[in-house]
């Protein structure tokens, strides 16, 4: 299992936070925006070898709105569309 590390926690602009992950390869694992403390706005997770993995757009902790789902090769998997969790 990859290590995760936070590599950012800023912008606290209005309460807002964003937040990067790594895995401890150095690749990408998420970029999530926080609005007091709580997921809001587009979140994308990446696979181990750098490609988007997951982009999900969170409302006030719950997803909402256009998701999508990628394979590993980048290939789309799936999609969604969410209303309020």
């Amino acid at each position: 299992m990859a290590a995760i590390f936070l590599l950012f926690s800023g912008c606290h602009q209005n309460n807002i936070e964003l937040k990067i992950e790594k895995y401890s390869s150095g690749t990408l694992k998420s970029i999530k925006k926080y609005s007091n403390g709580t997921l809001d706005g587009e979140s994308v997770w990446f696979h181990p070898n750098g490609n988007i993995e997951s982009k999900v757009i969170y409302r006030d902790g719950k997803e909402d709105g256009h998701a999508q789902y990628f394979y590993s090769s980048g290939a789309l998997k799936s999609h969604r569309f969410w209303v309020n969790g």
